[in-house]
């Protein structure tokens, strides 16, 4: 009985021992199987960051992503950023890996600063091992054991003005002391240079042997300084794992939220490396929302010459029924509405290896039922130009395949050397639930929502403001407030007239004449000889109470010629004229004489006169060098500024970055250098300003403008009791102490504690609510210092509009202050 109760237990335990080798053998087999197909479970990596997906991934490298937080330390001393080092065991030498991951360029160029946590001092015995931007090795004598170390890696030193600051980072310069060298193994090598990161494989061997410190984390002074998460670069080992997950792919699209704009241009974030290529991208949004988000589109083996963004319908998962239009959805970076109120389409070209963030959006109705959401974004590149397309209604059986393509629709080849890579479709799954956000989420500007700004069409209009009065047409004459404007019948003014006082106070019944005789366009043959004009058509009408249009068509020889012309209420006038050639001809030139009354054109300012009497006679060629183009000649309340530009303008910056984006010269008007500006008396009674453009070809259909604008001066009354009724203090200081002080307009700039920062955005709105009402309790009005030049840093759409690339903002050499330099690094 003893002996088959053994027996029996024996052979339980044998059984029991070979359930766990068959278990421990399929565990075995299943780790090998997944890392050859690149799939891993475990890696170091921060399990604090929830936004890092984890599941079935890209094979990565073992190279850690540290844990990124904020502290706090003299930024002006040690710069924005460091490593927490951690030693826990006293020797003369402690060595440091420190995967730090940088977007930043060159960084064995750059200064470490090592200091003990515990006394503030400045380690002094501190070599850099190897610098690299993927990761960095130091070797250092600890102070303080057990005890933290503050490895600052981006210090920088700040000159000049605050508001214009020069920034540098300077070079290294650790000097350790010959006699810890000789400890560490060192004291051999005669001439050595720390500077060059070259030592013998023996040393380093032995340096790595020493004890290693802990990496605890990396720290910056603030989330607005901090890498993480899209800053924080993927290595090249990463990146080419990735590439050899998908060797047919051209170029990869990354899905990202708005709450982690996309930065880097040139480097792919560690985040989509970890969380691999994406089929579905889900979000969240409230109804009323307009819901805005990102895709990321690396162009890794192929350049992209455009591409296109098509939305679909999103249905309602429980009831397809329930949609949201695909005219709902838009893509800034492809396509928009100018400051004019026209749509437009915009080449959005990504260079070989470059990323590229496209910023979408979708208008959430505000009575959509909550639900989940699902549709596709189909993103289409072309590795050459394209025709655009828009609307199925203008497709044809007969339409190019380049305009089905434009849509969506099948196309293998799109003919006259335009091609596109294949598209790639994403899945947006959006779930919709709370209350309607009613300004559609633009009091919060983390949302973004306020990017479909870029496409309003706000004041678009030609409504009256006051004191202006509504535009009157009579016949061929135009009239605004204290001004008339007569056509001739080639649509050019005949005669302006002001009727303002001479103290601009008010108006009089008879008007004062500016124009000596009509303005003239003159065009000459190659001989000299005057081409005559000849009008074959003319049309004025109303715009409303605010714009009254015309349009006059000419012929001069071989050239038509086409007049838009406008007067808006405040007294601005458009003249766009277009010339186009109908066979090849050789002209000798093309002027517009401007002949003002002598007695009215008693001053002048522009073109390089800085204001006062006008000279009697004056020359002026164009020059980009000049931000110049408009002159004004007139008198105190009658006068007449002329602006010359063409099809190509857009306006440059202003005063000391004028040559980061200067003057394009006007092709009409310039003429290669050959055009300019004469002012000339021509006997007693008038004082002609001609622009001519000098002698010139014109091939057969080429087109030409000669655009110019006018200002009839001067534009309104003066309220002289309303001017000196008021007293502004500029200044931000409590309503009642200025009150006292008489003023009665508060002017707030920025760096205050309402208006913290320069321009857009407001982000203290309640603070300045409240000091608003207190100054209307009181009688007084604040104006808040805003202009269009600078943008703070803190506006959370500043990378969303960086992506636009030079619509919003101007190129330029880099440099200024530090967050500037680490986060922007070229291109502004």
């Amino acid at each position: 009985m003893g002996f088959s109760l053994f027996f029996m237990s024996r052979q339980k335990k044998l059984k029991f021992k070979a359930k766990i080798f068959w278990f421990l053998s399929l565990i075995f087999f299943f780790l090998v199987l997944f890392n050859w197909l690149g799939v891993e479970f475990l890696h170091p990596v921060n399990l604090n960051h929830p936004d890092l997906s984890f599941g079935f991934q890209p094979k990565v490298s073992c190279l850690p992503v540290l844990d990124y937080g904020l502290g706090q330390w003299n930024s002006e001393k040690y710069g924005n950023h460091r490593v927490v080092l951690r030693v826990k065991k006293k020797s003369p030498a402690v060595y440091a890996f420190v995967p730090w991951r940088r977007r930043d360029y060159q960084p064995e160029r750059k200064k470490l600063i090592l200091v003990d946590g515990s006394t503030g001092k400045e380690i002094k015995n501190f070599i850099r091992l190897s610098i690299s931007r993927e990761k960095g090795e130091i070797l250092f004598e600890p102070q303080t054991v057990p005890g933290d170390y503050y490895l600052y890696y981006l210090p920088n030193v700040m000159t000049g003005r605050s508001n214009y600051p020069t920034v540098v980072y300077p070079p290294p310069d650790e000097k350790p002391s010959p006699k810890w060298l000789q400890k560490i193994g060192l004291e051999s090598e005669a001439g050595l240079d720390l500077a060059r990161l070259s030592y013998p494989a023996s040393f380093m061997a032995s340096a790595r042997g020493f004890p290693a410190a802990e990496v605890a984390g990396i720290q910056s002074i603030d989330e607005l300084n901090s890498f993480y998460p899209l800053e924080v670069i993927a290595t090249k080992e990463e990146v080419n794992q990735l590439l050899k997950l998908h060797p047919g792919r051209k170029y990869f699209l990354f899905p990202e939220d708005r709450k982690y704009p996309i930065k880097m241009a040139t480097d792919l974030p560690y985040r989509w490396i970890k969380r691999g290529v994406a089929e579905v991208f889900s979000g969240e949004a409230q109804p009323g929302e307009f819901y805005a988000f990102q895709l990321g589109l690396w162009a890794a083996r192929v350049a992209v010459a455009d591409l296109e963004v098509v939305f679909s319908k999103l249905k309602k998962k429980e009831n397809p029924s329930v949609t949201i239009p695909a005219s709902a959805g838009v893509c800034f970076n492809t396509e928009g509405i100018d400051w004019k109120g026209n749509h437009f389409d915009k080449i959005c070209a990504v260079e070989k290896g470059k990323i590229q963030a496209l910023w979408c959006g979708y208008q959430i109705p505000n009575d959509i039922p909550p639900g989940i959401y699902q549709g596709q974004i189909t993103v289409i590149p072309y590795v050459r130009g394209k025709e655009r397309w828009r609307g199925k209604e203008n497709l044809t059986e007969s339409s190019p395949s380049s305009a089905k393509a434009s849509l969506g629709l099948p196309s293998e080849e799109l003919g006259s050397g335009r091609q596109k890579l294949s598209p790639t479709t994403l899945t947006l799954e959006l779930t919709i639930s709370g209350d309607p956000l009613l300004d559609h989420g633009d009091s919060q500007p983390q949302r973004h929502s306020r990017l479909r700004w870029l496409n309003s069409t706000i004041a678009l209009d030609d409504e009256v403001v006051k004191p202006f009065q509504p535009v009157e047409l009579a016949g061929s004459e135009l009239r605004c407030l204290g001004r008339s404007l007569y056509l001739d019948s080639l649509g050019f003014p005949a005669r302006i007239r002001s009727y303002f006082n001479p103290e601009v106070t008010g108006l009089e019944t008879k008007g004062k004449d500016i124009l000596a005789r009509p303005v003239q366009l003159v065009i000459t043959d190659s001989s000299g000889k005057p081409i005559s004009l000849s009008n074959k058509e003319k049309r004025i009408w109303p715009n409303g109470d605010g714009r009254i249009s015309w349009v006059a068509e000419n012929e001069a020889g071989p050239l038509t010629i086409k007049l838009d012309g406008g007067l808006e209420f405040d007294g601005f006038v458009e003249c766009k004229l277009t010339l186009r050639a109908e066979r090849d001809v050789s002209l000798g030139d093309i002027r517009l004489e401007v002949p003002y009354r002598s007695e009215v054109a008693r001053y002048m300012m522009g073109l390089g006169q800085p204001g006062g009497l006008r000279p009697k006679s004056f020359s002026w060629q164009w020059e980009v060098e000049k931000n110049q183009d408009s002159a004004w000649l007139g008198d105190v309340n009658a006068g007449l500024q002329v602006s010359f530009y063409d099809d190509n303008y857009e306006r440059p910056l202003n005063t000391n970055f004028y040559h980061l984006k200067p003057l394009i010269m006007p092709r009409s008007w310039a003429n290669d250098g050959q055009g300019g500006i004469r002012l000339e008396e021509r006997g007693t009674q008038e004082v002609v300003l001609c622009a001519y453009s000098g002698p010139r070809t014109m091939k057969s259909g080429e087109e030409l403008a000669y655009y110019f604008n006018l200002l009839i001066t001067p534009f309104k009354p003066l309220d002289l009791k309303g001017h000196w009724r008021r007293r502004y203090y500029h200044r931000y200081e409590p309503v009642g102490k200025i009150k006292e002080m008489g003023a009665n307009v508060i002017n707030v700039h920025h760096a205050t504690k309402i208006n913290p920062y320069i321009n857009y955005p407001f982000l203290r709105t309640q603070e300045m609510k409240a000091y608003v009402d207190k100054a209307h309790e009181l009688g007084m009005k604040v104006k808040i210092y805003y202009t269009v030049r600078e943008l703070t840093n803190q506006a959370p759409e500043l990378f969303a509009l960086r992506s636009l690339g030079t619509e919003i903002f101007a190129d330029g050499p880099g440099g200024g202050f530090s967050w500037l330099q680490e986060h922007l690094v070229d291109h502004y």
